[in-house]
Order: C-alpha cells, then structure tokens, then sequence
C-alpha cells in the first residue's frame, strides 16, 4: 500500500508531468558499461532518517522553509557532506491522516528519489525558494530572481554552521531545481564542490521561452498556471477526488502553522506568465511576457559564463534527447564551461527521464538516474575514488542501436558532415540534381502539429507506451524530401543543420524541420527537430555570449530580415542534437511545415505559399553529422 502510494504522488513531484505505469521489462537504457553502474547500494547504508522542519531566516529578513534530513544513527561529532535541493514545486507534501503517520515524501522526479542520499550517509536540504511552498516573499518571474541566486549562497552558509556538516555541499535537480543548482557557482561560494544540473537550461531563452525565435505560448501557458496552483497550495492537474483524499498540500514548517497562512498571503503577489496577448519577438526588446516583465530580471546562465567558469566547481550536464530544447541546453552547458571535473550525459529520455523513447525499444526507463549522480557526488563530496577519474567526459545513448557510447569532446571528435541536397520529385540524396524543376510550391497547412507525444508536452498524457506514434498521416501537411533506401546501416550522431533556399507570400513565418526515418513498409518515425522565426536568419559568425556547434541567431531586432516573396533567401538552422542508427533499407527523411499548432505561437498564415528551391545556384539541404561505420551508397 505504501509503495502504492509514494508512487501515486510523484505526480506532484515536479514540474515534468510523470505516469506512474510500471514496465516488467528491464529496457536497453538500464543495460550500461559507459558510463559504469554504480552500484552505490553495497555501501553501508542507513535504513533511518531523521528530519527537522525548519525556517532559514535570509538576510533581508524573508523565511525560507527548509526540511533538513539526516540519516539516523550519526555517531556523536560525526559530519557529513549535504546535498541541497532548492524547489518552486514544494519541497515536502502535506499528507492527510492516516497517511502522515507511516509517509515521508520529498518530492522528486521517477527514478530520481533524493531521499537516496540520505540513506546513503549525506544530509539533506529541501528548500521551498522564496514565494513558494510554505516560504515567504514574492516571486517577480517565474523562475529564479536575482533574489533567490543570492539566497541560494545564504542557505549554504547556514548549512556549513551546522553542528553536522562537514563544510562541503553539492546541488542537484531536475529542471527548475537543476536551474537552482547551476545558480549557486554564480556565488562561488567555496562550500560548494560539486553541481549537477539535470534537464535544465543554458540560455533561457533560447532553450525555454523562445525555442528559435517563437513562441512557446503551450508551455508558458501550462508553466504558469501549475506554478500559480503551487504556490497558492492548491493539487494540479485536476487530480481529483483520490489526491485531495490523500494529500493536503505543501507541508507547512511545524510548529508555524500562522506564519504559514502569513507566508501563502504573501504569494499573491507573485507574477505568472499565462502564454496569452502578446509575446516577445526579439531578445532586445524591453519587455516580455504580456508586457508587464523587464527582460533584465531574467537570470539566464548564460549571462554569468564568467562567473560560472571563475567558481571551477564540477558541473555534471545531464538531459535526453526527448528533452524539450533542454538538450541543447545541457550540450551547450557542456561546451562553454572549463571547470574542472564537467561532465556530460545524454540519454534516450524524456523531460525528467522517466520515458525512454529510444523508437526500438520504448518502455519506461530503468537506468540509475539517482546512481550515476551519487557516484558523482561521492567523488567531489567524500573523495571516494569510484572510478569517476577514469571515465570519458561524455556519454551518450545511440537510439535503434541500443547502446551507450563515450566521447572525449561534444560533438564527437570522430563525426563527419554528409551533405543530403533537396531535389524535384520530393528526393534527397548526396549530390546535387538539377535535371527538374529548380524548385518545389508547398502551401502551408496551419493544422500542422506534433500532437500529444511530442518533447514539447510534459503533462503526464503525454507518456507513450509504444514510443512515439507514425508520423505519416502528417504527410500532406508538410513538404518532405527522401532518401533512396539505404545500402548501409547510418549513424547520426551530433547536430542536424539545414539550410533552406526559399520564398514565401508572407514576409514573416515560422519554418520547422523534421529529421525522420522511413522504414520498409513506410512507417515515419520522429528523429529529431527544430525550428526558426524566418526573420531571424542572420547568421553571425562570432557568437558573442557563448560557443556552439550550430549556427549561431542573435534574434536581435536590428539583426533582423523579412522573406521575400520573389528573391530566394537562406534559411539556415539547427535540429536539435541527437544520436540516431537509421537501419540498412530504411530512407531518410527531411520534412518542413509552416507551424506546430500544439505548443508554439502560430506566426505562418495557413494558405502561405513557399517556393523551395534546389537549383544550382540555390542548393537546399541537410547536414548530417554522421559517424564511421560504412561508406553510405547513394
């Protein structure tokens, strides 16, 4: 019943949505010899935890709610490493009697049980940030303030006055609480030796609000009102009569039950973004979000690489495939810090990594998410000598293939472009045809989707038992281009880029491209995708914030172009990164729309018109990055 239960409620754990359906099957994503399992359970461990609910007083007086847990059995003196885990989705949940008596939930991602730590000789800090849970203060964004980055170093320094602290502290989480984490090497605070950002962003932009330059009004949407649900102690996701049967809501501090109502008046004042009125066109524009949100208030990371970098604290960058445009987040993470000890892992997962989506094998992920961190934590923290030293920098999961993989860099060293040209009768391949027509109409349809198994939906309705669906009845909503059936066996392991020559009726559209694989019997399977504001094509060459292995927009408005409807144009984008085995006899796939009606603000008219052009002077295409295996046949 127990299990039941703690199951049932790691609905409300996170802002990633999570079905609570088991697999009897052990998937190919648990089966690893890169990275190495670690068997962390061999370890003494303690089967009891000891907790404290307290309030953390920050120095402008606002008090923070923090639950503090420490394995039971702590010899008298002894100190021990913390783990510090900073959420906006509730840092302990209010259970109802009889419940209460036998449970104690931190709430956490599937896979992901923080209290895991504790059991394993480290405490635990879970902390409602300021304006949310059983917290004080207000939240002017929805996200970290330039408050709560500042807070983050004010509760490391509370944790190493404790009589059971070490002095050495280490952050972890997945998204919002990734993001949390990442902030506390802005601070430098010397306390922290290790960090591990899971699924969360570089730039907040590029990777959350404005994926390409457009929109992602389904996300804002859905975001704000679960965060406004929260922080008013209400359940989400109309949960019903079982939920409100077992949980109250967040767990006030004990004892405090009046400053608790004090602390919840005080959330009214929070701002949520609700993905409606107007949105931001440009990263330089004054304002954001309904125009009612400064863009300076944005903490993004990617503002505070000199800092970040300056800490030289361990940075483990951790996400899936499937995750949003967090991938790219994590990739870029990866690539534009030099501290010392960071690390990079990709696997074949969904927001959060309960799903694996690998197209040949999907079933609910049984990797050791909470292992592979703790190995992490065990060498910065207790200077255990696991064979962390030892391992490749990078780790990634081929998909179709069914394997874990290690890389000295990102991208890997050993992956080549391989161009595929767009050609007339909807044909790709890796040499230029202009025997026909020096272009192809396509007329965009506005019903155009990813549906409700995409990265972009984290809801828990979007869990697909069988993968991800066919793609082929959105044939006539796109354009697509094939390869002949492949002779060999194709790995794509990197960033897509392509570049596309066209004209449109309209000067201003949204352009999204789909990396797909066609098999024998002509089911369409999503590889990967991406997508651009067409006013936003301006390439730079000297990216000023940060590095990256794609083509670098400053969605800047005087950087800033409309299509023509006469004189072709590049359009040249990243799909975000991926590794991919596309078997022997399947085709590959190139497919483009006008929009994604599901998650992203319409900007394409339906009824537009587009001239792709495939001529010799404009050559539309797709670069692969493809890895060593066999010469690929045209």
């Amino acid at each position: 019943m127990k299990k039941f239960l703690l199951q049932f409620l790691l609905v409300f754990a996170l802002f990633p949505f999570y079905s609570l359906a088991q697999s009897q099957d052990i998937p190919s994503d648990a089966a690893v010899d890169v990275p190495a399992p670690y068997n962390y359970k061999t370890e003494p461990q303690y089967k009891k935890v000891k907790k404290e609910s307290i309030y953390i007083t920050m120095p402008d007086g606002v008090k923070l709610a923090a639950n503090v847990y420490l394995p039971k059995g702590l010899k008298e003196g002894q100190k021990i490493p913390t783990i510090l885990y900073q959420t906006r989705y509730w840092r302990a949940i209010d259970f109802r009697w009889p419940f209460s008596a036998f449970m104690n939930m931190v709430p956490s991602g599937r896979n992901f049980d923080v209290m895991e730590f504790v059991h394993n000789g480290y405490a635990l800090v879970a902390l409602d940030v300021r304006g949310t849970g059983a917290s004080f203060g207000e939240k002017s964004l929805t996200l970290p303030s330039w408050n709560e980055v500042q807070d983050g170093s004010h509760v490391v320094d509370w944790i190493v006055s404790q009589p059971w602290s070490d002095g050495k502290v280490g952050a972890t989480g997945i998204s919002y609480i990734g993001i949390t984490a990442l902030y506390l090497a802005i601070n430098q605070n010397p306390a922290v030796k290790a960090i591990a950002p899971m699924y969360s962003v570089y730039d907040l932009n590029d990777d959350i609000a404005l994926p390409g330059g457009i929109f992602m009004q389904d996300f804002i949407k859905e975001y704000g009102g679960f965060c406004e649900a929260l922080d008013h102690d209400k359940l989400t996701l109309n949960k019903g009569f079982m939920a409100k049967l077992v949980v109250k809501g967040v767990e006030p501090v004990k004892g405090h039950h009046r400053e608790f109502k004090e602390a919840l008046a005080q959330h009214n004042c929070n701002y949520y973004q609700d993905g409606e009125g107007d949105s931001p066109e440009f990263i330089d524009d004054s304002t954001t979000l309904n125009g009612k949100v400064d863009v300076k208030y944005a903490i993004s990371p990617h503002l505070y690489l000199k800092e970040i970098n300056a800490s030289n604290i361990p940075v483990y960058s951790y996400s899936g495939w499937w995750d949003l445009a967090f991938t790219h987040g994590a990739v870029k993470q990866y690539m534009n810090f030099t501290n010392r000890g960071r690390k990079l892992l990709i696997g074949p997962w969904s927001h959060g990594g309960p799903i694996n989506i690998n197209p040949a094998n999907p079933s609910f992920s049984r990797f050791n998410h909470i292992g592979e961190i703790m190995k992490f934590f065990d060498y910065y923290l207790k200077g255990e000598k696991n064979g962390l030293e030892k391992e490749a920098p990078v780790h990634y999961y081929t998909m179709v293939e069914d394997k874990w993989k290690s890389a000295s860099t990102w991208p890997p060293p050993n992956a080549a472009n391989q161009s595929f040209y767009v050609s007339s009768d909807k044909k790709m391949s890796q040499k230029t045809d202009v025997s026909g027509s020096s272009y192809t109409t396509f007329v965009t349809d506005s019903s155009s989707g990813t549906g409700v198994y995409s990265r972009w939906n984290l809801s828990d309705k979007a869990i697909p038992e069988n993968g991800y669906p066919d793609r082929q009845p959105e044939d006539d909503k796109r354009i697509y281009f094939d390869t002949d059936s492949l002779k060999a066996d194709v790995e794509v392991t990197g960033h897509p880029v392509v570049s596309v020559y066209m004209t449109s009726s309209v000067p201003d559209v949204g352009v999204f491209a789909y990396l797909e694989d066609v098999d024998e019997n002509g089911k369409v399977t999503r590889v990967t995708e991406g997508l651009i504001r067409a006013e936003h094509k301006k390439v730079l060459k000297n990216p000023p914030f940060y590095k990256d292995a794609v083509p670098y927009h400053s969605f800047k408005r005087e950087d800033a172009g409309k299509l023509s409807a006469t004189q072709p144009e590049a359009v040249v984008f990243d799909l975000f990164p991926t590794s991919y085995l596309f078997k022997k006899g399947h085709k590959i796939r190139v497919s483009i729309c006008g929009n994604d009606k599901d998650y992203f603000k319409q900007i394409t008219p339906n009824g537009t018109q587009w001239k792709i052009y495939h001529s010799a002077k404009y050559t539309s295409k797709i670069d692969l990055p493809v890895m060593p295996r066999q010469e690929l046949a045209n």
